[in-house]
């Protein structure tokens, strides 16, 4: 496993990381006797949502991210 993918990370670098293509997984860290382990937990996904759509704006014709 790589380190670096290892540990919290803000929502700037999930969203990056999706962007890229990859899955990104919530985890948890337990303690088991005198070392830690990761438990996995389900993929995560970003919503853009819109807070007041007044205008009517069609979500498909925006701008890709």
């Amino acid at each position: 496993m790589d380190l670096e993918s290892v540990g919290k990370k803000s929502l700037n670098e999930v969203a990056a990381l999706l962007a890229q293509g990859h899955e990104v997984i919530s985890a948890e860290r337990k303690k088991q006797g005198d070392e830690y382990v990761m438990i996995e937990g389900y993929p995560i996904e970003l919503e853009l949502r819109i807070a007041k759509n007044d205008k009517k704006f069609k979500i498909s014709q925006l701008p890709e991210f």
